[in-house]
This record gives structure tokens, sequence and C-alpha cells, in this order.
């Protein structure tokens, strides 16, 4: 768990994307066995890298197109009362 505290603290100098401090912290996860979720997945492109890194849920999408794409990656898929009440009827 300490590698992932190291990790996790050099994560705000890295981009916004995640950059290599999001891989090494992916590896990390991986190596101890901590599943990873990703959140507010808003695009294919968003969903496929996160896939690539290993995660394996996503939580709280943004739109249909993300979730299809998540399903497509055989990631479960979080939803909650926000994303219902944002949803169109």
């Amino acid at each position: 768990m300490d590698k992932v505290k190291l990790v996790l603290s050099e994560k705000p100098r890295e981009s916004a994307g995640g950059g290599l401090a999001g891989e090494r912290l992916a590896q990390t996860c991986r190596g101890n066995s901590i599943r990873m979720a990703s959140h507010d997945d808003n695009s294919a492109e968003k969903v496929a890298a996160v896939s690539r890194l290993g995660v394996m849920l996503s939580e709280f999408l943004v739109n249909l197109e993300a979730a299809r794409a998540a399903r497509r990656h055989g990631m479960l898929i979080s939803l909650g009362p926000r994303t219902f009440c944002a949803a169109p009827r």
C-alpha cells in the first residue's frame, strides 16, 4: 500500500488525463490485486483508455456513447440517482 500512496502523492504533478502517474498507479493496483474504477466517463475514447489500464468498472457514465463503449469493453457499469435524473425522458 505504500507504493499506492507514493503514486497518489505524485499524481497532482501529472496531467489531468492521468499521464505517467496514472499508468504507474494502474500498474501498482494491478500488482496488488486492487480493482480500479473510472468516474464520469464521457466518451468512447476515455473508456478505451481506462480499459487499457485495467479499469473494470465505469461509474456514473455521462452519455450513452460512453455506456455502450463500456459494455463493449466488458466493464461493469454503475449508475446513481443523479445519472437517472439527468437522463432525457
